[in-house]
């Protein structure tokens, strides 16, 4: 009699073990079941910034622009309403000679940005660039719209823009500057710069995987600082030069995103191309 209470507790432990496997099956298929159906968090992008363009009829009464108007950009951030303009002066006579006594054309390039307060809109950092008493061609132009980010997602946005400048009465390169600007609200605006020399692509030769002057690429456009450009000129290697900028000192206390994005950009309008 002793033995089939025994018999019953070991047979009633025999069921609940084989049992377990199944609940634990089941278990570990609804796991994978959330887990694949469960989106993966995405990696943190810097959200796309809502950038309004203006006509040169449509900026502000008050801002004041010199030569043509080229663009306006409206958009918000950390400091409130900001407003970029950009414009040009034609070639003009300025009827005085350089020290040199050339008396050549002058032409000037002109970029403010403004942010909007109580008293209505403060200038927060302005460019001026000229190519002055040229008695051959003028090349003075932006490159492409300037470019309005958050890349280190701050709140605080970067303006950057481009343009190439040149006095020339030969195919040779023209100079290019790529400059990007912060403004950390309450505190003098921040300038990172590249400096430097275009790459000429004649006829798109350079496409050629024959040619001795490739295109440039992410890994040789810096630093002219680092050739001997003496040498390379008496060695008629002067070309090697082209499309590099002379070097990324006003990026050490950026974040690294911002000289990856000016390289970027630096690659991306470098070529200049001639027929």
């Amino acid at each position: 009699m002793k033995a089939l209470p025994l018999l019953i507790a070991i047979s009633f432990l025999l069921a609940a073990c084989s049992s377990e496997p199944k609940n634990q099956g089941a278990e570990k298929q609804l796991l994978t079941q959330q887990t694949s159906e469960t989106p993966t968090p995405q990696s943190s992008q810097p959200q796309p910034l809502k950038v309004d363009t203006l006509k040169p009829s449509e900026l502000p009464a008050e801002i004041k622009v010199r030569g043509r108007a080229q663009l306006g950009l409206r958009w918000s951030d950390a400091n409130g309403e900001n407003l970029l303009v950009t414009s040009l002066i034609p070639p003009y006579d300025e009827k005085l000679p350089d020290r040199d006594g050339m008396q050549g054309m002058t032409s000037e390039l002109l970029a403010k940005q403004y942010t909007l307060g109580d008293s209505g809109w403060a200038l927060r950092w302005d460019i001026a660039d000229a190519v002055r008493h040229c008695e051959f061609d003028i090349t003075l132009e932006f490159l492409g719209r300037p470019t309005v980010t958050d890349l280190d997602s701050n709140g605080i946005t970067e303006t950057t823009l481009l343009y190439k400048l040149a006095c020339r009465s030969d195919v040779s390169p023209a100079s290019m500057k790529l400059l990007m600007h912060e403004n950390i609200p309450g505190k003098p605006s921040r300038k990172f710069a590249l400096r430097g020399n275009m790459f000429i692509d004649y006829s798109g030769i350079s496409d050629d995987p024959g040619n001795n002057r490739p295109l440039p690429t992410d890994a040789d456009i810096c630093c002219l600082d680092d050739l001997d450009q003496a040498a390379l000129e008496a060695n008629g290697e002067y070309w090697k030069m082209d499309g590099k900028f002379q070097n990324a000192r006003d990026f050490q206390n950026a974040p690294d995103v911002f000289l990856k994005y000016a390289r970027a950009l630096w690659l991306q309008h470098v070529v200049e191309k001639f027929d």
